[in-house]
């Protein structure tokens, strides 16, 4: 045996030069993972987010807009119910109500609404006098029967469309001043090193954005001195994992 397969021999079965060696690809393997030696990382990258700033102007007063719009409605059918309450009280026959007219501002637009025109007159008192003259008691009395149904007929739906205006305007409560924005956003990727050093790291990006208007005790409409400009806050977090530790960092370096 010669002198170098003599020193290689004892080198390869030596528990000292093995220990070395290992201890060596040891320290080499961690120096890789810190330099991010790996030809595959997965990432992953999550994010949540909320802007609160005032309302934009416009929308604002649609919104004042709106619950104005609800609160004539109901007024003017309350007053409509009314009159007909008090024609049904009295006992007498007097002429059907008017339609309601009104006029809608929405921005600058402007909506009138008109009533058609009654294209077909009924002279009441001359039609009763008519059939007391007749001796038609029985027909005076079905005319004044049919004609009270007609009007508990208008007076419950003008109750109806009070109230229902009446209890959306109070599910929309006061107008909001101020809107909350939340952004939830998530990111996925896979960065590939090729040995011949071109990185390649395709990203699906996620992004859910949702609004919340809401009305702001502080705000100067309410009687409070606040004045919200604008604030953000945000929170997220990053995660890195290997997939597989090759030659591409080793390659791209010689």
């Amino acid at each position: 045996m010669g002198l170098q397969q003599a020193l290689t021999l004892a080198l390869t079965h030596d528990p000292a030069v093995a220990q070395a060696r290992a201890t060596k690809a040891f320290n080499l393997g961690s120096w890789r993972l810190q330099q991010g030696a790996f030809d595959e990382v997965f990432t992953f990258d999550g994010s949540f987010s909320r802007d609160t700033l005032p309302l934009a102007s416009g929308l604002y007063k649609n919104e004042l807009v709106r619950r104005r719009i609800l609160r004539g409605v109901a007024n003017a059918f309350e007053a409509l119910a009314q009159g007909i309450q008090q024609q049904l009280d009295s006992g007498e026959l007097g002429p059907l109500p008017e339609c309601i007219e009104t006029t809608i501002t929405i921005g600058t637009t402007v909506t009138e609404v008109h009533c058609v025109p009654n294209t077909v007159f009924i002279d009441l008192e001359a039609l009763l006098r008519g059939y007391e003259d007749a001796g038609l008691p029985e027909a005076v009395q079905a005319v004044r029967d049919a004609w009270r149904r007609q009007l508990e007929t208008y007076l419950a739906t003008a109750r109806l469309v009070a109230y229902v205006s009446r209890q959306i305007l109070r599910q929309q409560g006061v107008a909001p001043t101020i809107e909350d924005r939340d952004t939830l956003a998530y990111s996925f990727g896979l960065t590939k090193l090729y040995r011949n050093g071109i990185q390649l790291a395709p990203q699906v990006q996620i992004e859910a954005v949702r609004d919340t208007w809401r009305g702001k005790p502080l705000d100067p409409s309410f009687g409070g001195k606040g004045v919200l400009v604008s604030y953000t806050s945000r929170m997220g977090f990053q995660l890195d994992i290997p997939l597989g530790r090759g030659g591409g960092y080793i390659s791209a370096q010689s």
